[in-house]
């Protein structure tokens, strides 16, 4: 069984004294139970920060410690630990960075992770509730399940859930707000009536506040039920659904923008084609559109950095260039080192540096790298590996061609074999081949492939080819991610 829990970290040096905690040397076995995904130990404080400085809503947080414990009884190695947390955060945070160690000083292993609040790709922070909560402990017990280990059983309820149970019972055998607060002292429940109604069982340190529990909890809610006898159920405060695009003025001026663009040919033709859209113009240092029903002017820089009055001119003048521009852009090398006197992104510029950095750096621990000349030994290795795995491909196209050769002639069999029975039977042989010729000539043909490939026993190619597929295709993952790491020096 595996209890999952997380905390927030809210400064710097409380990161830094949480690093230096999990991967203590007594702890981890000499730090050999550790493992880091896209930083490093020494230096991970300033690999969250370079990445979190990205997010345009930072939070509180500046990272979350999550503790993974494993039961006692549960006969759990630091190996699988490990396996279990990086599977968890594959999960939950798969574009986060994280470090993860393993403590094994107590009677229970149990696994310490410290991720980032704010994920490398969208550069958007963790959401940390009741509901993320309740995810990874579910991940968490689907995957002690696949090891082969103990589960939290579903009748283990929380204190809010018995709280829960207890004030939906009391509520319904009430008719009055007095004879409900009657039932929960007859249940063992401690009241805290004021500001806030709350309740306390025997045992438990901490009142829970009603409200807490959702919003048909709170004491106006339960006098309305308990008058009504009606069942009111949870609703959900500030939803928002991110997929729906708002017509924002900016997203309006921004639409009208690109239209003007493709129909213009000259940016004085670009400002008539506003202008004939209700748009106000004010030029001067900073260009920028009013519509006619809005009060403020809108700078057009504002939008985007694609937008501003010298970019403008460029895409009017340069469509296809821009286009060019543009693709180039979205399908930029992972391994090139990025110009930071390029005009665009210095945001991106400045994380994807800082990421290759980390992906070398990995690489180079990973292949116990020390030295150039080790690196260079480590480039001319791959090369004969290249040669070997392009030569094993080169035999399975091979022998993939004779199969589908083998495979066509069985189909051709199979669609004239009825002619070539009935020529058989026929007493007018030269009659009925000179009617088909062409049927049974594809026949014959594929009668000879057959023969000659049962003479040659390649008839197990099949199965022979799945076997040298199944060995030759990690080969070629393995020196993939070699490729992509040579790539980046």
């Amino acid at each position: 069984m595996a209890y999952t829990k997380i905390k927030p970290i809210k400064s710097n040096a409380h990161l830094q004294s949480a690093v230096n905690y999990i991967t203590r040397e007594d702890k981890t076995d000499g730090k050999t139970n550790i493992y880091t995904y896209m930083c490093n130990v020494e230096n991970a404080v300033l690999h969250f920060e370079n990445v979190r400085n990205n997010a345009i809503q930072k939070g509180n947080n500046v990272a979350h410690h999550i503790c993974v414990s494993f039961s006692p009884e549960d006969r759990v190695n630091s190996e699988t630990a490990i396996k279990i947390g990086q599977r968890l955060m594959r999960e939950m945070y798969p574009n986060n960075q994280y470090i993860l160690s393993v403590h094994n000083d107590r009677e229970h292993l149990h696994c310490h992770i410290l991720v980032n609040s704010v994920d490398m790709e969208k550069y958007r922070k963790i959401n940390s509730n009741i509901k993320s909560l309740n995810k990874m402990r579910n991940i968490s017990d689907r995957l002690c399940e696949e090891y082969g280990l103990s589960v939290i059983l579903p009748e283990h309820k929380t204190q809010r859930q018995k709280l829960k149970a207890a004030v939906n019972n009391a509520v319904e055998n009430s008719n009055s707000f007095d004879e409900f607060l009657l039932n929960m002292k007859n249940k063992r429940y401690e009241i805290k009536a004021g500001k806030h109604l709350a309740f306390k069982s025997i045992g438990s340190e901490k009142f829970i506040r009603c409200e807490s529990i959702g919003t048909a909890y709170t004491e106006k809610q339960l006098r309305d039920r308990i008058v009504n006898k009606t069942i009111s159920e949870n609703k959900h405060k500030n939803i928002y659904n991110d997929k729906i695009k708002q017509n924002t003025k900016r997203y309006s001026l921004k639409r009208y923008i690109d239209v003007a663009i493709q129909e213009s040919k000259s940016f004085d033709e670009f400002l008539s084609f506003m202008r004939d859209n209700d748009y106000c113009v004010k030029q001067g240092k900073y260009l920028a559109f009013k519509h006619k029903d809005d009060n403020r002017f809108i700078r057009v820089k504002s939008i985007g950095e694609d937008y501003t009055e010298e970019i403008i001119k460029f895409r009017i003048e340069n469509p296809e260039e821009y286009k060019l521009l543009i693709e180039k852009r979205r399908k930029e090398e992972v391994g090139r080192l990025i110009n930071k006197d390029n005009i665009y992104s210095s945001r991106y510029i400045n994380t994807a540096n800082i990421d290759i950095q980390i992906r070398s750096l990995n690489y180079l621990t990973q292949n116990n790298i020390e030295s150039y000349d080790g690196l260079i030994m480590e480039i001319e290795n791959s090369k004969q590996r290249e040669q070997s795995v392009i030569k094993t491909l080169n035999d399975t196209n091979m022998r993939i061609s004779k199969i589908n050769d083998i495979l066509n002639a069985y189909k051709t069999c199979y669609k004239y074999r009825y002619i070539a029975e009935e020529y058989e039977k026929t007493d007018n042989k030269e009659e009925y081949r000179y009617k088909h010729l062409k049927e049974l000539k594809y026949y014959d043909v594929a009668r000879v492939i057959l023969e000659m490939a049962e003479n040659r026993n390649e008839k197990q190619f099949v199965p022979d080819l799945n076997e040298q597929l199944d060995r030759t295709i990690p080969q070629i993952i393995v020196y993939c991610n070699l490729a992509f790491g040579l790539i980046l020096f």
